[in-house]
């Protein structure tokens, strides 16, 4: 077993531990939504998961339950992976953004989220007892596990991920977060990590967070 694989299967193992008893038929413990690379090109970090397919309830997600059992061998991010049905809006939505840029998103690329619960909103399970608790071992994991991996490049979707590598993102905007970060994660691999705005934010539609995620993208990661 190579090192990422090591390390993924600790990080997973781990992360079903931590949200032991929130897990459910509509709520799964999901720790990887792609396969795991050792210095993937990229990974993207989400809020939670929700649903891996247009127009489906959680509780009728296969693919949920898959990536549930398992670190997954398809990428929720690839079209051919899902053929012929959709991706989910957000993965839609992420590939979008990155065509903009002139961006490709590859089989090289990973991705999962700062909570690993699936829930449609992550509002469902903040105010769970124990959830902060919980969720700041899990950061402490998966900070852990992005060492190990050493991605070029982690990409955070939204402020609840940004809280990831920006502490208190959450009450502050875009803008006053100190951004790019650069570094070794692992010696002698440099990681640049920063965060864009979700592009579906219902507030707005998704029109002005979409722009200013793809004007985001464009500035941080060339």
């Amino acid at each position: 077993m190579d090192i990422a694989a090591a390390a993924a299967n600790h990080c997973f193992l781990e992360l079903k531990k931590i949200w032991r008893g929130f897990e459910a038929k509509e709520s799964r413990i999901i720790p990887f939504c792609t396969p795991v690379l050792d210095r993937p090109k990229a990974v993207i970090v989400g809020m939670n998961h929700s649903v891996f397919l247009p127009h489906i309830s959680p509780d009728q997600d296969m693919t949920a339950q898959e990536f549930s059992e398992a670190i997954p061998t398809r990428s929720a991010f690839i079209r051919e992976d899902f053929a012929p049905q959709r991706l989910s809006a957000f993965a839609e939505d992420m590939l979008y953004i990155f065509d903009q840029v002139g961006i490709e998103v590859t089989s090289e690329w990973m991705g999962t989220n700062r909570c690993p619960v699936q829930r449609t909103k992550l509002d469902e399970t903040r105010h769970l007892p124990s959830f902060d608790l919980r969720q700041k071992q899990t950061d402490v994991c998966l900070r852990a596990f992005f060492k190990e991996i050493a991605p070029e490049r982690i990409i955070l979707v939204g402020k609840f991920a940004a809280e990831l590598y920006f502490s208190g993102a959450e009450k502050k905007v875009f803008d006053d977060l100190v951004q790019p970060k650069k570094g070794d994660l692992r010696t002698g691999d440099q990681t640049t990590i920063f965060a864009i705005e979700y592009p579906n934010n219902m507030a707005n539609r998704g029109v002005t967070n979409k722009a200013r995620a793809i004007d985001r993208l464009s500035k941080y990661w060339f």
